[in-house]
């Protein structure tokens, strides 16, 4: 009686559950329209008491020899990624050696103070310029003595005495020679060109040469009358490079000194200093180079 008690219970279970479907099955079938044209054959197997517990009994058999499922192992905790090792830090720079300190310098020695220029000297003030002697006029000849020669000025003159000289004339000193002065100076200057060699002279392109190049020396204005006939003939001798080969000679000398005409004399100046402030010439043939040669210096018309 002790085993009826469990029997009783399983048995009313199952019904229960086959009841609850029977009518799950009714009410599902039972809600949709009947074909009136099929009727469904539900098979009904009748069993007795005996045979249901039979039936029962063997189904918990079964139930009961079943092993129960072994529960499914927790799965594995997933293993953490190994993290990457850190990388090694970089050594430590080894300490570089401190450099010894440069010694210092040795104080340069004090150079001893420039003695303090001693002031020049000022320049003495020119003298002025002396005026140039006028030439003394001629004695009035007396009937009885001789008329006396008449003194020859002298043949160099100082240009600035000169040029000072020129500023200091009236109009009428500046008039020029008498006939007489003028016919006796051509007729002395014709005989001062009869010195010159045919060697001495220059050719058209020659004399052109020189005149440009005594042009950038040459001061050929006067401002008088006539200058044009202030001619200068000066006679040249070159060195191979170029250079004056001894000073310059006016060939007309003569002729310029005893015309006594100041302007003439300062032509005769400045035609000398334009030949030696001008040179070297190595620009001019090589005839000038090797044999003397006569330039006339001829100031331009007033």
């Amino acid at each position: 009686m002790r085993g009826a008690g469990p029997f009783f219970v399983s048995f009313g279970l199952h019904v229960l559950v086959l009841v609850g479907v029977v009518f799950g099955w009714l009410t599902g079938f039972l809600s949709r329209p009947v074909d009136p044209d099929i009727v469904p054959i539900i098979p009904v197997e009748l069993l007795s008491e005996a045979e249901l517990t039979d039936r029962v009994s063997v189904q918990e058999m079964v139930r009961a020899e079943e092993p129960e499922p072994e529960p499914e192992p927790e799965p594995a905790a997933e293993e953490p990624e190994p993290t990457p090792d850190p990388e090694p830090l970089p050594p430590e720079p080894e300490p570089v050696p401190e450099r010894p300190a440069p010694e210092p310098e040795p104080a340069p020695e004090p150079q001893p103070a420039e003695p303090e220029p001693a002031p020049e000297p000022t320049p003495a003030e020119p003298e002025p310029a002396k005026e140039a002697p006028e030439p003394e006029p001629e004695p009035q000849p007396e009937p009885a003595e001789p008329e006396p020669a008449p003194e020859e000025p002298e043949d160099v003159l100082d240009l600035a005495s000169l040029d000072d000289a020129l500023k200091d004339l009236t109009p009428d000193d500046r008039a020029p020679s008498s006939p007489r002065e003028v016919a006796e100076g051509t007729a002395t200057g014709e005989r001062d060109q009869e010195q010159i060699g045919l060697g001495d002279k220059l050719t058209v392109s020659e004399e052109a040469l020189l005149q440009s190049a005594f042009e950038q020396c040459w001061n050929r204005q006067f401002g008088v009358p006539d200058q044009e006939r202030l001619i200068v003939s000066v006679r040249i001798e070159l060195n191979p490079d170029g250079t004056l080969d001894g000073s310059p000679r006016v060939l007309n000398d003569g002729q310029i000194s005893r015309s006594g005409n100041r302007y003439w004399a300062v032509a005769r100046q400045r035609a000398l200093s334009a030949v030696i402030d001008c040179a070297p010439y190595d620009m001019v043939p090589e005839r000038l180079l090797s044999e003397p040669f006569v330039f006339n210096f001829k100031p331009p018309a007033a």
